[in-house]
């Protein structure tokens, strides 16, 4: 990560993201300590691992924009970001080291400047959010999808990999029917998951298109900028030649003079 001598990856909708990712982790183990059922922690041992790789990658991404790749491994606790993301079986390890990597993220760069920064920049925090949105509804539905359906005899939706499919394919309004629910409760879940899907993506598609829309924007502003400044230097160039066109005629004017006084008087 960027320290105080190496601003070269800094960006505050990222940093908060990853931030959550991270308190989301901490939250799934210690619900992994609790007696709970085991589909449910499977479905939850399935978001920590794919929320590792996403700490991964963050490594990964950090290391190679670093402008002090060395400084920033050895220096700034690169390698405790990297231990510290690697999926675990052993999660209170884990757990300890991502509480740790935690403290770390707010003092390098203060979680209070992070969130304010995200809130301020609406577009720029509208993917971060909406990101761990999709996390949240896919942990839950499908925690509360196996609970509603387990226990009937003709369920399809059995085991988490199979909720978490049917969650996929749900919020990404596919729907290809092999998975559904059978129960009441089942049913009920799939409205949920079906209303913030269709709501998810309807964000998702607002801020691509106001993403594409503000290039372009940032496109015209830029021609229209440097037509200004062509339209700046020719008016200063037009400024130029009439005083210049203007100090021609005073020193006709001067000249002109000068001949009607060096004129004979006629006789």
């Amino acid at each position: 990560m960027p320290t105080s001598k190496d601003q070269s990856f800094r960006n505050p909708q990222y940093d908060a993201f990853i931030f959550m990712l991270i308190v989301i982790s901490l939250a799934n183990l210690v619900v992994l300590i609790l007696p709970i059922e085991r589909d449910s922690r499977q479905v939850v041992e399935l978001i920590n691992v794919a929320i590792s790789w996403v700490l991964v990658f963050d490594f990964g991404l950090r290391l190679a924009l670093s402008a002090h790749r060395w400084h920033y491994f050895l220096r700034d606790f690169g390698w405790f970001d990297l231990i510290s993301s690697v999926p675990a079986i052993i999660f209170l390890p884990i757990g300890i080291l991502r509480a740790f990597r935690l403290v770390v993220l707010v003092r390098r760069y203060g979680g209070y400047r992070n969130f304010r920064a995200t809130w301020h920049s609406r577009a720029g925090g509208t993917l971060s959010t909406l990101l761990i949105a999709i996390v949240l509804v896919m942990e839950f539905g499908g925690i509360l999808i196996l609970q509603a359906e387990t226990p009937a005899a003709n369920a399809n939706i059995k085991s988490a990999g199979d909720a978490l499919w049917w969650e996929f394919v749900t919020i990404t309004t596919v729907g290809y029917g092999d998975k559904y629910p059978v129960t009441t409760p089942g049913r009920i879940v799939g409205v949920v998951v079906m209303i913030a899907g269709v709501g998810l993506f309807g964000v998702f598609s607002g801020f691509l298109a106001n993403w594409f829309l503000r290039a372009q924007k940032e496109q015209t502003q830029s021609a229209l900028a440097s037509n200004y400044d062509v339209l700046q230097e020719v008016q200063k160039a037009h400024v130029a030649q009439e005083a210049a066109f203007a100090e021609f005629r005073e020193e006709l004017r001067a000249l002109r003079t000068l001949l009607d006084d060096s004129e004979p008087p006629s006789s």
